[in-house]
């Protein structure tokens, strides 16, 4: 696996849709270029000392959730991995190696693309807010909120997003198999609407990841740690199962 992890990940790395994902994640840094500008796009407003670092990096990975369009480019990047190269014949140049070890590293090279684009979310918002926001009147001037519990349902949120869009991707990756780019983008928004709106439906919030943050109490935290983990545990076990199951019937 660590063979093909290399090259696939290099390769990966030259595409102009993974800068282009990257580059998303650069988006905290739009509020210090609009502040140079005497205009009111993108000012924050709220209560005085009450946004923390912690807090402004939660409501950029929300607001990223919510925009979908990076997740879109994952969908897509992971189309090129799979169906695109299946299609177009050039998934040959791996017949020397074993099925399951190209999937393995396909799926690992595109799980670190994802890390490292949030990563850079949580980086650029950090500097963000030290740069800038902490200037305003509405900056608490800390990382970390004052209130421990504050504290605690933020990191439930910024995880419960961060799982719930590692499972999104593990679908994408698994329907881009056998489906196009556009099928599987088309899955891709489906997954991430419902995730949206999952933590106000009774009947599928307990399904995502990122409804559990609404739950949180100081006396059940890592209740919900563990079973926000145990459904991403079974939902990559689950799609992974199936991707394999895909992948050894493709025809080079």
């Amino acid at each position: 696996m660590n063979f093909l992890l290399k090259p696939i990940q290099k390769n990966l790395l030259k595409q102009k849709t993974s800068w282009l994902l990257l580059a998303f994640s650069l988006f905290p840094f739009i509020l210090i270029i609009a502040s140079l500008f005497n205009t009111d796009f993108m000012q924050l407003k709220g209560m005085e000392k009450s946004l923390s670092c912690l807090d402004f990096i939660s409501a950029i990975i929300y607001t990223q959730h919510q925009f979908i369009f990076p997740f879109i480019i994952l969908a897509f990047i992971a189309s090129t991995l799979f169906y695109d190269e299946i299609k177009s014949g050039r998934l040959i140049i791996f017949k020397d190696n074993s099925r399951t070890n190209i999937l393995k590293s396909k799926r690992a090279a595109l799980f670190i693309l994802f890390i490292m684009y949030f990563g850079l979310i949580i980086f650029s918002s950090t500097i963000t807010y030290f740069i800038y926001i902490k200037t305003l009147p509405i900056a608490t001037q800390t990382f970390l909120p004052i209130n421990n519990n504050d504290t605690n349902k933020i990191l439930l949120e910024i995880l419960g997003y961060f799982l719930t869009e590692l499972i999104g991707l593990s679908i994408a990756l698994t329907v881009s198999i056998v489906l196009t780019s556009g099928y599987t983008i088309l899955v891709t928004i489906f997954y991430q609407l419902l995730s949206m709106l999952a933590p106000s439906l009774n009947t599928i919030k307990y399904v995502f990841p990122n409804s559990y943050s609404n739950i949180y109490d100081s006396n059940n935290l890592f209740i919900i740690i563990s079973i926000m983990m145990g459904i991403t545990f079974l939902s990559l076990l689950l799609s992974k199962q199936i991707a394999q199951i895909l992948f050894k019937k493709i025809e080079y």
